[in-house]
């Protein structure tokens, strides 16, 4: 009698390369505008880019809205986020704004208020968050408006050298994953 081990191999089918997913945000290009109601609108001023901002200079009572594109590219089966608008990032907040106040909105491709139900907008240094967001490409645009009070500015030392000025505080917008559901 004869003894023989068997054996026996199959390969298995190879198959396309399985690939990771993505979550990025992208900025497209800051346009503003001058909104003060008290000035004609074809005397109003406009511009696209930070560099135009920052050569226009506020007055007391003026008013501007900035309006920034954003594109959030998510790729991934199952992928849920949330995206976070933040005004901390750079130790900045509303206080950065003094004297100015102002709101924020973030619009989706529809034209759709985000994350807020009253209409009013958030308040410049609130952050906001907007949950459950899915995989796709999603077409976002955040409105910022700002009003310089009204009004005699606040100043030290003589009226001659009285001063108005206010920063833009940076927001930073952040598409996080999160467990799906």
């Amino acid at each position: 009698m004869t003894l023989a081990l068997w054996s026996s191999e199959v390969t298995m089918a190879g198959g396309p390369l399985i690939i990771n997913g993505e979550l990025v945000a992208e900025a497209g290009t800051l346009s503003w505008e001058e909104t003060t109601p008290d000035v004609p609108a074809d005397q109003r001023a406009a511009g696209a880019g930070a560099q135009t901002l920052a050569g226009f200079t506020a007055t007391p009572g003026d008013s501007l809205r900035l309006t920034q594109p954003i594109i959030i590219r998510a790729a991934g089966h199952n992928l849920v986020y949330d995206l976070v608008a933040d005004w901390s990032s750079a130790g900045q907040g509303a206080a950065g704004l003094a004297p100015a106040s102002g709101t924020y909105y973030i619009y989706d491709a529809a034209g759709t208020a985000l994350g807020t139900s009253n209409g009013a907008g958030t308040p410049i240094g609130v952050p906001l968050t907007i949950t459950g967001l899915v995989q796709g490409d999603q077409a976002l645009t955040v409105v910022v408006n700002v009003d310089y009070p009204a009004g005699t500015p606040s100043y030290q030392g003589t009226p001659a050298a009285a001063s108005l000025s206010a920063t833009v505080p940076q927001l930073t917008i952040t598409a996080q994953q999160r467990p799906s559901p």
